[in-house]
């Protein structure tokens, strides 16, 4: 097994450092589980729970550009009301001569939470994408947040 310890120079191991490593080293020889394994794994979810925060975004910038369409082609310049967007399928009706979702939201990326528009120059659309961390996502006509 290999470990690395940070260190102020060469061969200079504070004690508590030396403890530590033993400590996984015996660890590891009484359960067979060996650390940097678990490290790699942690790893992996991270990257993979970026990877389901990201995929949430793309889609989601994709929806705002459909409803950018959507009011670009209203009489009154207008977003979709709140009353018109009430769940995904409502989004997806909505949005069907601009943007093509999927049948189901179980395809997508997210899950829809929320829709408003208070106003008609505006809008607030709230998902929440499937990492574990079950990010929210705000998409307004100028922003997706976070």
């Amino acid at each position: 097994m290999q470990y690395r310890i940070e260190a102020d120079g060469h061969c200079n191991f504070r004690p508590d450092l030396i403890a530590a490593a033993f400590d996984r080293l015996r660890g590891w020889a009484a359960t067979g589980i060996r650390r940097i394994v678990a490290t790699s794994q942690e790893r992996f979810q991270g990257v993979s729970d970026r990877a389901r925060a990201g995929a949430a975004k793309a889609e989601v910038a994709s929806i705002r550009q459909g409803l950018g369409m959507f009011q670009a082609e209203s009489d009154d310049s207008a977003f979709p009301r709140t009353a018109q967007i009430r769940g995904f399928d409502d989004l997806r009706a909505v949005l069907s001569p601009y943007l093509r979702l999927p049948g189901t939201q179980e395809e997508m990326s997210f899950d829809f939470v929320s829709y408003t528009s208070a106003k008609p120059d505006t809008f607030v659309l709230v998902v929440r994408a499937r990492d574990t961390a079950k990010t929210v996502i705000t998409v307004t006509p100028t922003s997706i947040t976070p």
